[in-house]
């Protein structure tokens, strides 16, 4: 079927775009409410029995449009976004986060989906020793993230430094653990500014290779891990972690990490 074109633009492109908008003004409000987040919170008045977790991390993708590339796809397989390199669509893929610099020099964040039947990018070409991910990869769809940094499952954003990817089966989306190797750590937020991490996080996000008692940490647009005192990228290396359900410190992390 031919693309049906408005003023030079494909239609769809031009609806995702409106789309874009207004994510636009939700990702401002929640990105002025992350950006006031203090990492002061009391330690936990009581916790549960210590679990043994082991950690990696991911980030947000960044990828400049190019105009031979391919655009991201929406759910139903239209295209959302300038178009990308294949290698920056795959690891988008990978990551599940991706932020796209326009030609204008914007950006919008886009997030995963779903993964479908119908293939966008052969991500084994792109990767040929990338490993199992790339075959589904390339089957990826996206969505306008309403979050600044991305959206992670239910109504929540990921929000950087406090999200965690979890097995959901393990862990419900919502649950507060605390990480003592993480307290007192020194971090420089998006804005800035530098703090003392408070050793909380929330699960606001699940993934596919995430299982059991593998978290994966999300630290916004760092290239870097500024865990390395608990995140290791092997399951031989575990950290003592505990559930939190101090009411004290509870609804702030809801807050934080709630679309609404």
């Amino acid at each position: 079927m031919a693309t049906r074109w408005i003023t030079g633009v494909p239609a769809a492109l031009l609806v995702a775009t409106t789309a874009a908008a207004v994510a636009a003004d939700t990702s401002r409000t929640l990105l002025q409410r992350i950006e006031i987040d203090h990492f002061k919170l009391p330690r936990p008045a009581h916790v549960s029995k210590p679990l043994r977790l082991w950690a990696t991390w991911y980030h947000v993708y960044l990828a400049d449009a190019a105009p031979a590339g391919v655009p991201l796809p929406d759910v139903a397989g239209k295209p959302l976004s300038p178009p990308i390199l294949g290698h920056d669509w795959c690891l988008a893929a990978l990551q599940g986060v991706i932020s796209i610099r326009a030609a204008d020099g914007s950006r919008q964040t886009y997030t995963y989906e779903s993964t479908e039947e119908t293939e966008a990018v052969d991500c084994a070409r792109q990767f040929p020793h990338g490993g199992p991910w790339t075959r589904a990869a390339g089957r990826s769809r996206f969505g306008v993230s309403r979050g600044p940094f991305g959206d992670g499952a239910g109504d929540y954003q990921i929000v950087p430094f406090r999200t965690l990817a979890v097995d959901t089966n393990e862990f419900p989306l919502g649950t507060v653990f605390f990480i003592p190797a993480a307290r007192g750590l020194e971090i420089r937020l998006h804005s800035g500014r530098k703090v003392r991490h408070d050793g909380y996080f929330f699960a606001s996000d699940r993934g596919g290779g995430i299982k059991e008692n593998h978290v994966d940490v999300f630290v916004g647009n760092l290239q870097h891990n500024p865990f390395p005192s608990f995140v290791s990228s092997t399951p031989g290396r575990t950290f003592e972690a505990y559930i939190v359900t101090d009411e004290r410190v509870r609804p702030h992390l809801q807050r934080l990490h709630k679309i609404d």
